[in-house]
């Protein structure tokens, strides 16, 4: 009741953007269901069939069955909303796109099963969740989940799903948050430094109070596929990756310490800054010694200035600090053109109207550049793009487009393989 509430046209529109990723990952759901004729009441998933992420996911969903239960009788639906955002952020922007060639794969073993079941599974409880806020888009997603059971009673006749913290697996959790979290900072360097995510990058290395050395190497591969990089190393000193700068902060320190604070200066910048700075991390503060007297500094009452080191663009919050290798060789180049071709293929796949599981034939017109990059890294261009084929006649093909790689010129025509 103390919060405002607020009308108009783009609050409107962001509530529009986070019920179209509840859609999309139901769509996701639907197309690749009905595609393999999955029945949720008729598939055997045992235990060891799940995956790390199927059980990540599964245990986040449980204890937001806790956290909603416990919003709704204390009448916090706004604290609700806030934990519905991330948990289908979750839900469609990691499980879902990490999984997705679960769901591409052709055979239908128990990997697939336990991959749509957990995912069918998450709907379903996020529906009855959610449904007395939007009531009319759960109702419609429920029923058509549910058309071939027997249950086919309105959501809002079914039951409020069930907590069992035995079904939460805490330890897993962590990891998992801990491995997003870690991506998260990464994409924000790269960001910062103004390198596109198709552009492969060689190495991130990571800083980390907590040891999450054996983390990182069990997904070692999500994270080098989220962040498009070849390599990823643990240190456990940031000097590999950075130095500092420490500054007085003036407006603070010269009321405190008006006379002394030249002598403060030449002791900040005679000191050793590395060993400053986990001073000021571990105690908050630093004690020096001028003229007889001790005289302690504050953390808030200096200013840290972070020096990557070379080719370095580092970020970090409390938990995680990363440093990611921003030169790119020739061999990197070549392949990050290649994925930006990939995307140009798929874009032109879906405007030429395509099923997501048809082969092609496929055609290009460019540089020598181009052209040397896509006979490089052939066998990955084909698996993603589906192209069972790839022939020199532009105009014997159905579809056509043209674009722009690196400024290079580059036509393109594809046709469904017959």
């Amino acid at each position: 009741p103390e919060h405002n509430l607020l009308f108009g046209y783009a609050i409107a529109d962001e509530v529009r953007k986070k019920i179209i990723t509840l859609w999309n990952t139901y769509y996701f759901f639907v197309t690749y269901a009905n595609l393999d004729n999955f029945d949720p009441s008729t598939v055997e998933v045992k235990d060891s069939d799940y995956t790390i992420l199927d059980k990540w996911i599964s245990s986040k969903m449980n204890e937001f069955i806790n956290q909603s239960t416990n919003y709704y009788k204390s009448f916090e639906v706004y604290k609700l909303m806030k934990e519905s955002s991330s948990i289908i952020d979750h839900l469609s922007n990691w499980y879902v796109r990490r999984n997705r060639r679960r769901f591409w794969k052709s055979e239908n073993d128990n990997d697939k099963n336990a991959a749509y079941l957990t995912l069918y599974n998450c709907l379903i409880n996020y529906t009855k969740i959610m449904a007395p806020v939007i009531p009319f888009i759960t109702e419609e997603i429920y029923a058509n989940l549910q058309k071939d059971s027997n249950n086919t009673e309105s959501i809002h006749l079914s039951s409020f799903p069930v907590y069992n913290k035995k079904h939460t697996d805490f330890q897993i959790i962590k990891e998992i948050d801990d491995i997003i979290n870690i991506v998260n900072l990464a994409r924000s360097a790269r960001n910062k430094a103004n390198i596109k995510i198709r552009q492969p990058l060689s190495t991130l290395y990571v800083f980390s109070t907590d040891n999450i050395g054996t983390s990182i190497l069990k997904n070692e591969n999500q994270i080098k596929e989220e962040l498009n990089i070849k390599s990823i190393k643990i240190i456990d000193d940031l000097d590999n990756i950075l130095t500092y700068k420490i500054k007085p902060n003036f407006g603070l320190l010269s009321p405190k310490y008006g006379q002394e604070m030249k002598d403060i200066i030449s002791f900040i910048n005679q000191a050793d800054q590395n060993e400053l700075v986990l001073n000021f991390q571990k105690n908050k503060k630093i004690e020096i010694e001028i003229d007889g007297s001790k005289i302690e500094i504050l953390e808030e009452e200096v200013i840290i200035e972070e020096i990557p080191k070379d080719n370095l663009c580092v970020n970090g919050n409390r938990e995680f600090k990363v440093g990611l290798d921003t030169s790119i060789s020739e061999e990197l180049k070549m392949e990050g053109m290649v994925r930006d071709l990939i995307r140009y293929v798929q874009n032109l796949r879906k405007e030429s109207n395509l099923e997501v599981s048809d082969r092609i034939k496929f055609s290009i017109k460019s540089s020598s550049e181009v052209l040397n990059s896509i006979s490089k890294f052939e066998d990955y261009f084909k698996n993603e793009t589906l192209v069972d084929l790839i022939v020199d006649d532009l105009d014997s093909l159905d579809y056509k487009t043209s674009f722009k790689i690196s400024n290079i010129d580059v036509e393109i025509a594809i046709s469904k393989k017959s």
